[in-house]
């Protein structure tokens, strides 16, 4: 129900119309964005013409699938949602093999289904989801085929991790994941042919996307060092890094951001569940000694060193790494305390319950919410007078309804470095409005020349979370008045 109810956003735009361009004109650009429209470092030096900024395997994914499906936000949506049922069967199949219990293994999914991060990241039209479902089926394959092939075990769970990197790059936290596995359970078993083997996707991936890059070396290089600059800051700024990673990867998905409202602090219950149950279980001796749930110890402590050091913006996205490994050892907890008296099982039956409980409350209180609402209004309003007008600055998720029209671009700067100057201007609170107020103190003359445009356009609409401003002499246009 996510995927119908939540409000779209400019990475859902961002990351769709070089998929529907490629799936429309046989070419991978993402002309929605202006190539002056930088942030943080991002150079998007020839993105009108190529996408290098984003690792290319969703993009041809979304393009298989559209071309399937026709192409709409929840077509786009529907694709995550099937590739989190694609990772709740893989992590079934993990969970039995590592603990011996189909109880740990149904308890696990059953907990992750119901996962309210999870759910959002399987509703969301990024990569977060495939990456991390072609990860789990890397790891559930090997310890499927382990036993009776090792050579064919090994090719095939090295294709779907090369695929997940190829996808995202924190697809590597799945290949060190994998290649620990490996070791762990057939060191002795490798032989040189083995490491021939999984080497060979990773050479054919890099061969197929090097085609792409030389397409335009020139725009390759700063678009992708562009989007990976800063993630790495970790050894430049550590304390910095560490103070943003709790802030923002961990306190604000959970409501314990300041300023966030007393209702939205019930969520802290779930992450506060899943540090506790994590320490639990690794100060659990049964957990320690047995091999299969050792891996999950060891797999779990490389993903979250292994983010902060990849990730220094602290991106809460991201916890779609961690989370499935905090339940998985919840539920082999819960089972090893299960027999060990009335009191334990008790604290495991209400600890449960509660977790349970406020993850459906927070699924429920979002479904029920229904932000879409305001963008299906306002992209509603946007259509009616789109055919007037001869550029649109509007951020890139109402590009999906209007299949990417080229007279709508996003440029939050609003022409500052383009020149371009919009007919009407699509301010939004999720984004526009933010990055205006950020660019504050940091880019003091492209704030005032925000200030001053707006104020000499006049407002067309104010509903919800947008407002859209009017150039005076823009082409003409049936004036209807304010639509509040």
């Amino acid at each position: 129900m996510n995927a119908l109810t939540m409000r779209p956003w400019c990475d859902e735009g961002w990351f769709s119309n070089p998929a529907e361009n490629l799936l429309t004109t046989g070419s991978m650009p993402t002309s929605v964005l202006d190539p002056t429209a930088a942030w943080r470092g991002v150079n998007l030096q020839g993105i009108d013409r190529h996408t290098y900024w984003v690792m290319p395997l969703y993009i041809l994914a979304q393009a298989g699938w559209y071309r399937i499906t026709g192409f709409s936000l929840v077509a786009m949506r529907l694709l995550s949602v099937l590739w989190g049922l694609v990772a709740l069967a893989c992590w079934y199949i993990i969970l039995k093999r590592l603990s011996g219990s189909t109880a740990v293994a149904l308890l696990a999914v059953a907990l992750l289904a119901g996962d309210f991060q999870f759910l959002l990241t399987a509703a969301n039209g990024r990569m977060d989801m495939m990456t991390f479902a072609l990860e789990s089926a890397a790891l559930a394959s090997y310890l499927s085929i382990r036993e009776h092939n090792l050579g064919r075990a090994i090719l095939v769970s090295q294709i779907l991790a090369a695929a997940g990197i190829f996808t995202h790059p924190l697809g590597i936290l799945g290949v060190v994941g994998l290649v620990f596995v490996s070791l762990y359970y057939d060191g002795r078993r490798l032989r040189p042919v083995h490491i021939v083997l999984a080497g060979i996707p990773y050479l054919a991936g890099a061969a197929g996307w090097a085609i792409y890059i030389l397409q335009s070396p020139a725009d390759f290089l700063p678009q992708f060092a562009g989007n990976a600059s800063g993630r790495l800051e970790l050894f430049q700024a550590p304390a910095t890094v560490l103070r943003r990673e709790i802030e923002q990867r961990y306190l604000a998905p959970y409501g314990l951001a300041a300023g966030m409202p007393a209702a939205a602090r019930m969520k802290g219950i779930v992450l506060a569940i899943y540090i506790v149950g994590l320490v639990a279980a690794f100060a659990d001796t049964r957990i320690r000694k047995h091999r299969g749930l050792r891996v999950l110890l060891v797999l779990a402590a490389c993903n979250l060193i292994g983010l902060t050091m990849m990730d220094s913006y602290g991106i809460g996205w991201y916890l779609i790494y961690l989370i499935p490994f905090a339940i998985a050892l919840i539920a082999a907890l819960a089972n090893s305390w299960w027999t060990s008296g009335p009191a334990p099982r008790a604290v495991i039956a209400l600890t449960l319950g509660l977790l349970i409980a406020i993850q459906l409350t927070v699924s429920i209180s979002r479904i029920a919410r229904n932000n879409r609402s305001d963008f299906l209004v306002a992209s509603d309003f946007l259509r009616d007078r789109l055919h007037g007008y001869k550029l649109v600055m509007a951020s890139a998720e109402f590009g999906i309804p209007f299949r990417f029209d080229r007279r709508l671009l996003d440029d939050f700067r609003l022409g500052y470095r383009s020149g371009k100057r919009p007919d009407l201007i699509v301010m939004d609170t999720p984004r526009y409005c933010l990055w205006t107020a950020l660019l504050r103190g940091q880019d003091d003359g492209n704030y005032r020349y925000i200030q001053n445009l707006l104020s000499s356009y006049r407002v067309v609409y104010h509903h919800g979370a947008y407002r859209m401003y009017e150039r005076p002499d823009a082409p003409a246009v049936e004036a209807a008045g304010v639509r509040q």
